[in-house]
C-alpha cells in the first residue's frame, strides 16, 4: 500500500518543472512506456509464467528500467508480476 501511495503523490505533486508542463498525462505516459520497455525485455528473456521468471540481471533491464519495475510489478491487474525471490514475468491471461 505504501507504494501506491508514494506514486499518487509523485504524479499528483509534480506540478511544473524547470519551466517544463510535468502534468499527469506525460507522466502517464512515461509509465506506460517504460512498462512496455520492460514487458518487451521479459518477453524476449522468455518470462511468461511463474516457473520461467527472470531476474532483472537475465532480462537485461538497465538501471532506468530496473528502478521502475516497483511500480509497474505485482499489482493484481498489473501485467508484470514479482515472484517472492524477486524473479519477474509477464502475466498472460488465456480464455478458454
Amino acid at each position: 500500500m505504501r507504494r501506491a501511495l508514494t506514486l499518487v503523490y509523485f504524479v499528483t505533486n509534480i506540478g511544473v518543472s524547470n519551466g517544463r508542463d510535468c502534468s499527469m498525462e506525460v507522466v502517464s505516459g512515461t509509465l506506460f512506456a517504460m512498462q512496455q520497455r520492460i514487458i518487451v525485455k521479459l518477453l524476449a528473456g522468455g518470462a511468461t509464467s511463474r516457473e520461467k521468471a527472470v531476474t532483472a540481471h537475465e532480462a537485461h533491464l538497465d538501471l532506468q528500467e530496473q528502478n521502475w519495475l516497483n511500480y509497474v510489478a505485482g499489482g493484481l491487474l498489473a501485467k508484470v508480476k514479482k515472484t517472492k525471490d524477486k524473479r519477474y514475468y509477464v502475466a498472460t491471461y488465456h480464455r478458454t
